[in-house]
């Protein structure tokens, strides 16, 4: 009776909090969408006057407050994230004792959320060292940021590698890509959860990679590489429609 209790509490415990986290989740990958916009009206303020004209100083005062907004925004995505990953933890703890369910959260929010952003730890940010290096390179195209130096997995990942934006499977652009916490590969969520919930498990199908009986529990959402994943396939796509118009235009003329 009481195994029966508990399964039923940690069911509606996951029915209700998994929602939440799908939803911060997508709340983060909009926040970086924003950083993006930002950074991509920066390179507009910055490409206006050539360093020594009279009228560059003053654009610098507006690209200081830019980076102000972006430093803001990133201290919305440390805490949202920490909230994201309590409400992760929780999930994952299997909790049965639902009466201790607000000591608990509190309890992890305040441990994942606890550690403010100084300078430093902005300055090795992904996002904040694209703004920072893009607007450099509006005027200087081999310009390099002193202090960029990749500090994450995420980081290492896409220095080292071409970034994957077609899912091992289908081939296809992805939609909705979700991690594998094993072995850092992504696949497109619905393929993976569909073949997963079919087979009951997957092997990762990257060639080279020896991941094998990954499980649902094994695929986490990871924002940030979602929004980079996002903004390569919008490249890839203007590129080929630019390529396109361009061969349109050649044919016209011959």
């Amino acid at each position: 009776m009481y195994n029966r209790a508990s399964s039923s509490g940690n069911s509606l415990l996951k029915q209700t909090l998994e929602p939440l986290i799908l939803n911060h989740n997508k709340q983060t990958e909009t926040v970086y969408g924003y950083i993006g916009n930002i950074t991509e009206l920066a390179k507009e303020i910055e490409s206006l006057h050539k360093p020594g004209d009279p009228e560059y100083d003053s654009l610098q005062e507006h690209i200081q407050q830019l980076d102000g907004c972006v430093r803001e925004y990133l201290d919305m995505l440390r805490i949202s994230e920490g909230h994201t990953k309590t409400l992760q933890q929780i999930v994952e703890s299997n909790t049965s004792d639902l009466s201790k369910l607000e000591e608990t959260y509190d309890r992890l929010s305040k441990a994942n959320t606890a550690k403010p952003l100084d300078d430093d730890s902005i300055k090795q940010d992904e996002m904040y060292q694209t703004f920072r290096l893009e607007v450099l390179r509006v005027h200087d195209p081999t310009g390099e940021l002193d202090w960029n130096k990749p500090q994450d997995d995420d980081e290492i990942m896409l220095t080292q590698q071409t970034l994957v934006v077609t899912c091992p499977w289908t081939r296809t652009h992805f939609n909705d890509p979700i991690e594998c916490i094993r072995c850092h590969h992504f696949y497109e969520k619905s393929e993976a959860i569909s073949r997963i919930r079919k087979h009951g498990y997957i092997d990762c199908p990257v060639a080279g990679c020896s991941e094998k009986r990954i499980l649902e529990a094994n695929l986490k959402p990871n924002p940030k590489m979602a929004y980079r994943i996002k903004q390569e396939i919008a490249r890839i796509e203007k590129e080929k429609r630019e390529k396109a118009a361009q061969q349109a235009v050649e044919l016209t003329d011959d």
